[in-house]
């Protein structure tokens, strides 16, 4: 830690996650624990299953104690130095802080180097298999009352998929622009999850729910209806 953070701000790191029996899950799973308490070792770290990572997420959020609460995928990570700037400007900023301005996605060949040769960039160039600007997914940092304000992320969603983005939305009508810090956010291969193929029923319903929050951006009443909803 370079010590932009106040000693006396308690941080949680969140973490959806429920064993599975996917290998390549459990070692990502594994690995970035590790990573986050190498780095963050007096941070608190919630784990928690749920029936969707929104209610995963959610409940982490519920059994953490820490003023910030850092959302944070299992099978990504960045460079520390970003986490702790964008922690450090939760504390003030009124919406989302991302750490990161791109997702870059390792390719199954670049992921089992890394793992490996245990080095953390042993990839080249061609390593990734898709980068993407201006992504909501993975890791995201917000002041615990702002995540409370807004009923934490939506448990509508089915299973896994959209929730991020329609939390994204709603932070950005009913608390303010987010914040995109620069640098990338590292993504470790894994199988799809199976709840995310496009033909599949639930991932149709969660991308026509997430509709609904795209449709209502700026609408402060429309939005609020969405995340009150019983």
């Amino acid at each position: 830690m370079t010590g932009l953070v106040s000693p006396a701000m308690e941080v949680s790191i969140l973490r959806p996650w429920w064993p599975s029996d996917v290998p390549e899950r459990e070692r990502n799973h594994d690995w970035t624990l590790a990573w986050w308490k190498e780095h963050f070792p007096e941070w608190e770290i919630v784990e928690a299953p749920g029936i969707s990572r929104a209610a995963a997420l959610n409940r982490c959020a519920a059994e953490s104690h820490g003023e910030i609460l850092i959302k944070a995928d299992v099978d990504c990570w960045c460079e520390p130095a970003q986490i702790e700037a964008a922690v450090a400007l939760a504390i003030t900023e009124p919406g989302l802080v991302y750490p990161t301005s791109r997702f870059e996605n390792l390719s199954r060949e670049a992921t089992d180097l890394l793992f490996s040769d245990e080095r953390l960039k042993v990839w080249s160039d061609d390593a990734f298999d898709l980068t993407t600007l201006g992504s909501v997914g993975g890791i995201y940092v917000v002041r615990r009352d702002h995540f409370e304000e807004l009923s934490g992320e939506d448990e509508r969603f089915i299973g896994w998929g959209f929730e991020d983005a329609a939390f994204d939305y709603a932070a950005l009508t009913l608390l303010g622009p987010a914040v995109h810090l620069g640098g990338a956010l590292w993504h470790l291969w894994h199988p799809p999850a199976p709840d995310f193929d496009t033909t599949y029923t639930t991932y149709q319903a969660n991308r026509e729910r997430c509709h609904l929050y795209e449709q209502a951006i700026g609408d402060v009443d429309a939005m609020g209806a969405l995340v009150d909803e019983p």
